[in-house]
């Protein structure tokens, strides 16, 4: 089961860095960013948010979202649902992270998918 998990979160990083960067290659110079960051950690998950303190040892992500995978029980079809950060049961308001687990962080593209559903989620 740990490793079913596993390979379904590797292949969410990797079709999320796909999507990162098709829209990065997409993007001009002339567009406004977004404000808001990719954050890949090493357990494989990725959120989306307005990262405070990089660079420190306990970097803040605020405004997070992250990519929940949902199963059609009729077609067995997985599609990725983003969700904000908040709505889980303890209702957290931002997200302490210890730096030591960060692979790398990207800036989502203001043209990006990700960020359209940011906006949307945002009104």
């Amino acid at each position: 089961m740990i490793t079913k998990c596993m390979k379904i979160g590797a292949a969410l990083v990797a079709s999320l860095s796909l999507v990162a960067c098709g829209s990065a290659a997409a993007e001009t110079k002339t567009k406004t960013e977004s404000g808001y960051q990719a954050v890949f950690l090493d357990s494989g998950a990725v959120f989306f948010g307005q990262l405070e303190g990089a660079g420190q040892p306990n970097p803040v992500l605020m405004h997070a979202f992250y990519v929940k995978s949902e199963v059609n029980p009729e077609t067995k079809q997985t599609s990725a649902v983003l969700i904000r950060r908040g709505q889980e049961w303890h209702g957290p308001d931002k997200m302490t992270l210890n730096a030591s687990h960060i692979l790398f962080v990207e800036t989502v593209g203001a043209s990006s998918q990700v960020w359209q559903l940011i906006a949307k989620a945002n009104q």
